[in-house]
């Protein structure tokens, strides 16, 4: 019965008076339960059409959200993705649905990316960095992974945000190169006095050279019993001179050399590194800004090689002696020191950098990792150091901690994964004495 049936059937009982009571009574009751049907019905429309337009709305922000999306099966393959995935993978949608995601993936990174996915269908929310090869590009990216129930499809899902990291991994290693040489210029006045001292020696010693092998011969000395002399004399002088320049020469060579190891930039993926010669380099290229505020203490047991970019690890190194060094006021090196402690621990290698300096404040030092966080004097540094260090230390799939009483100094702790490549283990080192 429509409402104009119903209200055709009303106006009929009200005209005859025969009409039972019960009757008008139980068509007022139908009328009103029908004004409520359309009253409801109204409501459901207008909230089916709120409820598309949001779905639409939702569906624009999917698709043309700035980063990737992709869900994945147990298997890694592509059950959907939005307009971005697939523009970032260079293919069509439709074509990419059911695909494996596999081969998108470096060679090199399938083994984390299929225990990244195995995560996530079991239940954990992760986050993984690895390269994609699109097209013979190479890419890094960064993916944030949560598992998704979908009652379409039987079993968990893995949804995964993709993040091109590509341009931030250039910049950081941009900044991680400006880091390095802001360091090697703090220590360039020291460099050029470490300089000077052989090169004045390489001077001096080509100066007796030339001297020797040029004297002029005295008028009252005989001609032939002066080249004699010279022969046997002036030629054993100028070797004995020419072997000083020599050594001075290398002298400048050995330092020009450490100064170039942190300066280069590297590209290197990690491999098997001596963390004692790495600390040894650092400590010498140092030693011009430790010398006058502190002695070096070195305590080191044997430990594994571990996994780790050798010069990435150098910068690391060299940015904390010299953190380390800064936080001593010069010219009471007799008082203080700097103690730099190398173990073997459960996770891998343990090197520790004491420092009997001024300390950090407990509100400075849950910042003290913050890129351009510092406590320096304007035009001392630019807060980089630490920062880089610590994003080095991660990318080597190691961590970096710090702790610090105000007064007595600071400890900073590097936790390295060990290598599995046996490694011949040198004769045990002397015990800890200062340098």
């Amino acid at each position: 019965m429509t409402r104009a049936d119903l209200t055709q059937a009303m106006q009929a009982l009200e005209n005859n008076p025969s009409a039972p009571d019960e009757l008008r009574g139980l068509l007022r009751e139908l009328q009103r339960h029908q004004l409520e049907l359309e009253m409801q019905n109204r409501e459901l429309q207008e909230a089916q059409q709120a409820l598309e337009e949001s779905r639409n709305r939702y569906m624009e922000l999917y698709d043309f959200a700035p980063m990737a999306c992709v869900s994945l099966d147990a298997k890694a393959c592509i059950q959907d993705l939005n307009l971005t995935g697939a523009g970032l993978l260079g293919q069509d949608r439709t074509h990419l649905q059911g695909m494996p995601f596999t081969p998108f993936v470096d060679p090199a990174d399938l083994g984390r990316f299929f225990a990244h996915v195995r995560q996530c269908i079991n239940g954990e929310t992760v986050s993984t960095e690895l390269r994609l090869r699109i097209a013979r590009r190479r890419i890094e990216v960064r993916l944030h992974s949560a598992p998704l129930e979908d009652g379409r499809l039987p079993g968990r899902m893995c949804r995964t945000a993709i993040i091109d990291i590509t341009e931030l991994r250039q910049m950081q290693v941009r900044l991680s190169m400006s880091e390095r040489l802001a360091v090697v210029g703090t220590l360039a006045a020291g460099i050029a006095h470490e300089v000077n001292n052989p090169l004045a020696f390489l001077m001096g010693s080509l100066s007796l050279a030339t001297h020797a092998l040029r004297a002029p011969a005295p008028a009252t000395v005989d001609a032939e019993l002066l080249a004699f002399t010279r022969h046997h004399t002036g030629a054993t002088q100028a070797l004995e001179a020419l072997s000083h320049a020599q050594a001075g020469a290398e002298r400048i060579q050995d330092i020009v050399k450490d100064l170039g190891t942190f300066a280069r930039p590297s590209t290197s993926q990690g491999h098997g590194v001596d963390v004692e010669q790495v600390l040894e380099l650092a400590l010498k290229m140092a030693t011009v800004e430790i010398r006058h505020r502190a002695h070096v203490v070195r305590d080191y047991v044997k430990v594994p090689e571990v996994v780790a970019d050798s010069v990435r690890l150098g910068q690391v190194f060299l940015n904390l002696l010299v953190n380390a060094a800064q936080a001593i006021p010069e010219g009471m090196a007799s008082r203080h020191e700097i103690c730099v402690r190398l173990r073997a621990s459960d996770e891998g290698v343990l090197v520790q950098f004491q420092d009997t300096g001024e300390g950090i404040a407990s509100d400075v030092l849950e910042h003290i990792f913050d890129p351009f966080f510092t406590t320096k004097r304007l035009g001392q540094g630019l807060g980089l150091g630490l920062a880089i260090s610590h994003s080095l230390v991660v990318q080597m799939n190691g961590s970096i901690s710090v702790e610090s009483t105000p007064g007595r100094g600071s400890t900073f702790t590097v936790q390295l994964p060990a290598s599995s490549a046996p490694r011949k283990v040198p004769a045990p080192s002397a015990p800890p004495s200062p340098a």
